[in-house]
């Protein structure tokens, strides 16, 4: 226990990021998006975290749901949709390495996690056709690889699909997806070796979260109102960031 609390800087900063990941894991294993929220939360606390130890543990996240509902996916959309998060991701690269580490990254996170609220909250008539879904991926790759939050591009693209298809379908998208953002940080010398042990020790609220989400009062509870409420903390979230960094500079 004590080499785990090394990682961190208290035990209790390690107690909030296991909730933290724990409550973002049932969301993602629920409705197929969410997970982000974490990285929202925690980067107000220790910035580090994100995207090295976030990217990581959505990975494992995203991989086991899309194993356990394997049969729901929607396999076309699924090429499509990886090809523009490969895009995505190449784009974000260049805008990863000017800010990565500096004051900057913190107000470009509250900018696109403001866009993906506003975008998330409007209920456009959408349909999941193979040129919007290469559109929200790309966005998608782009956003999750400098956040770790991309999915509410893709989870608008899909507000008018069956939401059993739609989680197993993003679940798969977002397990390769980050698989990619996770190689392509390493790469560029990112995502470092204590990215991983901070993420292997906190995998324990990652199983805790899908095995939770697997029983029906949270299913249905998060289908019907929880939405709502990640969205209110992701704004909440991005307001604080704004916040922090105009206290920086004051």
């Amino acid at each position: 226990m004590e080499n785990i609390f090394q990682l961190f800087s208290s035990g209790q900063f390690y107690l909030l990021c296991f909730l933290t990941i724990f409550f973002g894991a049932i969301i993602q294993s629920s409705v197929g998006f969410g997970f982000g929220i974490s990285a929202a939360i925690l980067i107000l606390f220790d910035p580090r975290l994100v995207p090295g130890t976030i990217l990581v543990m959505g990975t494992f996240l995203a991989s086991t749901n899309a194993i356990i509902n394997f049969k729901n996916i929607y396999t076309k959309d699924l090429i499509i949709s990886l090809t523009g998060r490969v895009l995505g991701s190449l784009i974000s690269l260049p805008v990863l390495l000017l800010t990565f580490g500096k004051e900057s990254f913190l107000i470009i996170f509250a900018i696109i996690l403001l866009i993906a609220v506003f975008f998330s909250a409007k209920k456009f008539n959408i349909i999941a056709s193979p040129k919007n879904v290469f559109f929200a991926s790309s966005l998608s790759g782009f956003m999750g690889t400098i956040t770790g939050i991309g999915g509410p591009p893709m989870g608008l693209v899909y507000q008018n699909s069956k939401s059993l298809n739609v989680s197993a379908t993003l679940n798969a998208f977002f397990s390769i997806g980050a698989f990619i953002s996770v190689v392509m940080l390493i790469y560029s010398d990112i995502i470092h070796h204590i990215d991983f042990y901070k993420a292997l020790s906190l995998l324990p609220a990652v199983i805790l979260g899908i095995l939770i989400s697997k029983l029906k009062i949270i299913k249905n509870y998060i289908d019907g109102r929880f939405k709502n409420a990640v969205l209110g903390i992701c704004l909440l979230t991005a307001a604080l960031i704004i916040l922090k960094f105009i206290l920086i500079k004051i």
